[in-house]
């Protein structure tokens, strides 16, 4: 159940470098049901623009936004961008509940590259009990979570696993240090205990508080983009499986395993990327770039001398490298899958979502390139909403899909 009534209608809203995204859901009988939607271009990069004229006028965009689309509720969900979260797996030896807290704190000084005090932390044991590990789908990558007055957010921690430590505690004390090095050290009979530890800079988690606060909105919760496609694109399935996010300016690969993100990593090449390409190796307009790109995009068939196949090849490379990169990490050095209820450690199937992952041909291109299935995600799958929007979600469904998930948040 939601931090609310369930008579409540959901926002996800998702702040891309380059545009808005908003969904509006309601709760039908617990089945998510579309109200609204809508998206629009920014010129404001939020992420790297941390000056208060780009916070405003972001706040005044979405604002703007929400207006136009006659949203019917103020009670929203947003997301970071993975480039912009620190995601880990760590292993801690086998521990009382109570020492785990600082233990997990104490390790994640060591791995994260700022001071843990800038640091918003959020972390969930993936194996163990399975009391443990079945915590709600909506408690997964939460950075901050609203209390129930439906004021001020707060910086969130306090997760099943987690115990009651607050963002901002001290570290570990010197009985956990030495409590924590001497377990590392003993040969244990039980297996290690693996532990997904997401992290974000303070200062860019109170940057979206600041811009949903101006913007007249509730902010309920901020979690990180994965768990957002996760819920949208992947649902109940189990399976061990790929997300690729292809958007305007940067692509992020994931492995998902359990319905748990395992790996996650960031790319800075995206659909802008190809059709600068095509626009300067064709010398044409960036408009009229744009159009080859999905007019030709990476078929194969008759194409493979082109100039508009070449120049898309060339800059789709990078992604497949990252793609074929993090495979081989997951199979050869991760081994995660053995510690899981699932023993497979093979990728069943490869999901593409984002704006860009509408490049003509890519899912063919992928799966001939990697000898794995390859579809195009759909946010909608779980949703009720008019069939005579079928083919309009058909073409711009992937630009949604995080703001779909992010509304799904408070609906189970």
């Amino acid at each position: 159940m939601g931090l609310f009534s369930s008579n409540y209608n959901y926002l996800g809203i998702n702040l891309g470098t380059s545009s808005i995204k908003l969904v509006e859901l309601a709760n039908e009988k617990g089945v998510p049901k579309l109200v609204t939607y809508a998206f629009t271009d920014q010129s404001v990069n939020i992420i790297l623009d941390d000056s208060k004229k780009a916070i405003s006028k972001t706040a005044g965009i979405l604002r703007q936004l929400c207006k136009e689309a006659n949203i019917t509720s103020n009670k929203a969900i947003t997301a970071l961008p993975t480039f912009s979260v620190f995601s880990s797996i760590i292993s801690l030896p086998q521990m009382k509940k109570k020492d785990l807290a600082s233990a997990v704190k104490w390790e994640a000084k060591k791995i994260i590259p700022m001071p843990i005090d800038e640091i918003s932390l959020d972390w969930h044991i993936l194996n163990g009990d399975k009391e443990k590990k079945n915590f709600s789908q909506k408690d997964r990558g939460a950075l901050l979570k609203n209390d129930k007055t439906g004021r001020e957010p707060k910086n969130y921690n306090d997760n099943q696993d987690g115990g009651d430590q607050r963002i901002g505690d001290s570290g570990a004390s010197e009985n956990t240090k030495d409590f924590f090095n001497k377990k590392k050290q003993e040969k244990q009979d039980n297996k290690d205990i693996k532990i997904f530890l997401t992290g974000a800079p303070k200062n860019l988690v109170k940057k979206y508080m600041t811009i949903f606060e101006m913007a007249e909105l509730d902010l309920l919760s901020l979690e990180t983009e994965i768990f957002s496609l996760i819920r949208s694109l992947v649902g109940s399935d189990k399976s061990t499986l790929m997300i690729i996010d292809i958007g305007l300016m940067s692509s992020s690969v994931s492995i998902v395993q359990n319905g748990f993100p395992i790996i996650n990593r960031s790319i800075e090449v995206g659909g802008r990327n190809i059709t600068k390409a095509i626009s300067k190796n064709l010398n044409v307009s960036f408009d009229r770039g744009e159009q080859f790109k999905y007019d030709v995009g990476v078929n194969r068939v008759n194409q493979d001398g082109s100039a508009v196949f070449q120049s898309i090849e060339k800059v789709v490379a990078p992604i497949i490298d990252e793609i074929k990169y993090t495979i081989d990490f997951f199979k050869n050095q991760l081994s995660f899958g053995q510690q899981t209820d699932n023993n497979s450690n093979d990728i069943e199937k490869i999901i593409l979502t984002g704006g860009s992952s509408q490049l003509s041909y890519l899912p063919e291109y992928l799966s001939h390139t990697l000898n794995k299935k390859v579809y195009i995600g759909d946010p909608f799958a779980r949703i009720i909403y008019p069939q005579d929007l079928k083919l309009v979600f058909e073409d711009i469904g992937s630009k949604l899909s995080v703001a779909v998930g992010l509304a799904m948040r408070e609906i189970e």
